[in-house]
């Protein structure tokens, strides 16, 4: 690292010590050619790459320009950016990224957008909105801001020479998790100082929640889950001498095995419209590989059966009360002639907001609390087993993918 660079660096940790893991975890470098000269700096998304003319500008635009690149980078602009308009995209993250820079240092240079800008197009943006939203509050609108040919021009000049600096600017997950934590550093920082985080504490929300997408996870249980090896205790003359000369036990594999996937609904009325999607992804990654049942119930099991495909037309049966009470019986096992021990070999997912009558203090003998998945549309503590939270999905942000 230039030594030019290592005192800024240095002066901006010891100003802001919340600082520090990010500016010691990005690459920044000074470039000897650089031809964008209305461009002070730009990012690759994991390194900073600085324009000499920034030499020349006082100590505190410097440091504000660099900050400005790292949170572009903490906050994976240019990965989010998709395949949305870039031009556009840029405008929107540099707004956003130069609020949270004003809360550190207070610095301007011709040229750089702010949110009173963008509000001259679209009056309903705010200062709150993430850069998904400024960038779809910014597209209802013609562009933009009495731009002619020239400046747009301009822009897709700076932002095509992005693309000459790694050709793929995807973070690895590695990247992603340091950057997490570099994220929650700063937040940390900014509220010991008594400021206020804002959209930063959202992002760093979404990164979590985004990193486990309640999909995900469930394609993770069902491919780990419902396919697994079967081991034979039985021994061979080979494996008998091992053993008695040895004391070498080891199983003989023999096929893989199937588990039984039950998907069990709450047909109160309460779960509505969220069951679908959840019922279509199970039988998506499923589909030919396990028996996949569907138990309907609400305050008694209206329907059972086994299933290949998720109709158009299929509804719910129900709508009364709510009681499970005739699930952790287990008598419905006689109906798809299942045995209580394939019951306990299951994978079972249980669909509900969790605001019933008979759902037991402690997990039933006949279910393996391992395998026992409450699938939840409400954010509520869960009395065993173990949960996804599929009420997340309802509050993901604008996505264009």
């Amino acid at each position: 690292m230039d030594e030019e660079i290592k005192k800024l660096v240095f002066d901006l940790t010891c100003s802001f010590p919340e600082l520090i893991f990010p500016l010691r975890l990005i690459e920044i470098h000074w470039e000897e050619k650089w031809d964008i000269p209305t461009v002070l700096a730009k990012t690759d998304g994991k390194k900073i790459f600085l324009s000499p003319e920034l030499k020349k500008f006082p100590t505190s635009v410097q440091e504000g320009v660099i900050l400005h690149e790292i949170f572009h980078i903490l906050l994976a602009h240019i990965p989010r950016m998709k395949k949305r308009d870039p031009i556009i995209w840029n405008l929107a993250s540099d707004a956003v990224v130069n609020k949270i820079v004003s809360e550190f240092i207070n610095f301007y240079v011709k040229g750089m957008v702010t949110f009173r800008d963008l509000q001259e197009v679209n009056p309903t943006i705010s200062e709150e909105d993430s850069v998904e939203i400024v960038y779809y509050k910014l597209t209802e609108k013609p562009f933009f801001l009495g731009w002619g040919r020239r400046e747009r021009n301009q822009q897709r000049k700076i932002l095509k020479s992005f693309d000459k600096l790694v050709p793929n600017p995807y973070l690895t997950k590695e990247d992603e998790y340091k950057a997490e934590v570099a994220l929650e550093n700063v937040i940390e920082g900014m509220k010991n100082r008594g400021k206020d985080p804002g959209i930063l504490e959202e992002i760093l929300i979404l990164r979590r929640r985004k990193r486990r997408l309640p999909r995900k996870e469930l394609g993770e249980i069902l491919k780990r889950g419902m396919i697994v090896e079967d081991y034979s205790q039985e021994l061979d003359i080979r494996r008998w001498h091992d053993w008695q000369t040895f004391g070498i036990f080891y199983p003989r594999p023999i096929c893989s095995v199937k588990r039984p996937v039950i998907v069990v609904i709450d047909s109160s009325g309460s779960t509505s419209p969220w069951w679908k999607s959840f019922l279509e992804e199970v039988v998506a990654i499923t589909r030919d590989k396990t028996d996949v049942y569907l138990i309907q119930i609400d305050a008694k099991i209206q329907d059972i059966k086994k299933i290949t495909t998720v109709p158009k037309e299929l509804k719910l049966k129900g709508g009364g009360g709510t009681d499970f009470k005739e699930f952790f019986e287990f008598e419905w096992l006689k109906k798809i002639r299942m045995t209580r021990r394939e019951l306990r070999n299951s994978l079972i997912f249980f669909f509900t907001d969790l605001v019933a009558y008979g759902v037991p203090e402690i997990c039933p003998k006949e279910i393996d609390r391992k395998k026992f998945y409450w699938v939840l549309i409400n954010k509520v503590k869960i009395p065993w087993g173990k949960e996804i939270p599929w009420y997340e999905l309802g509050r993901e942000d604008y996505e264009d993918d």
